[in-house]
């Protein structure tokens, strides 16, 4: 597999080069102006292309798994505690049992999100590889607030408030679309 991949990134720059070659001949004629030389402009499509293909990965199909950024007194255990019961109210919804727990979603007026509803959100969304799971203490017992955000498609951020009682039922699902961060 890895020759293979080599060799597919031999190729693509072989083909950028005779491509390349051919644009400074339809450019520039047989020579170049202020005294650049073909083989100049060839030199430097090959750097370009070495430090392309020196850049791409390997094992594109290979995933590697990212680790969940747990934050506010988080644990693992915890994080997939909180995981586990919100996956089991999606598994239960689209079973078609009746759950008691408020469900709310929204996104910036001009988003396409607002207009879905919020069950199709909820169970639209994998919880499987969050970017991150806070726990946000109300120093309230009775509320166990957790923040979610999710990485969505078209690099929308979909932020997840997940409420549990103190029985550690669900109580309240809240979910944000929004753009993601400006860094």
């Amino acid at each position: 597999m890895l020759i293979q991949d080599l060799n597919l990134a031999l190729f693509s720059a072989r083909d950028l080069l005779d491509i390349g070659q051919e644009l400074v001949i339809d450019l520039c004629g047989e020579r170049c102006p202020a005294g650049i030389t073909m083989r100049h402009l060839l030199r430097a499509v090959a750097v370009g292309i070495a430090f392309t293909a020196a850049s791409i990965p390997l094992h594109a199909n290979a995933q590697t798994p990212t680790a969940i950024q747990l934050r506010g007194d988080l644990t693992q255990a915890d994080a997939a505690k909180i995981i586990a019961v919100v996956k089991a109210a999606q598994a239960k919804l689209r079973g078609g049992e009746s759950l008691y727990f408020e469900l709310l979603s929204g996104a910036p007026a001009s988003y396409e999100q607002t207009k879905i509803a919020p069950r199709d959100v909820f169970l639209a969304l994998s919880f499987e590889d969050p970017f991150s799971i806070e726990y946000r203490s109300t120093g309230n017992r009775l509320w166990q607030p957790y923040r979610f955000e999710i990485r969505g498609e078209r690099a929308l951020v979909w932020q997840v408030d997940v409420v549990l009682g103190i029985n550690g039922n669900l109580e309240r699902i809240e979910i944000l679309a929004r753009p993601p961060h400006p860094f």
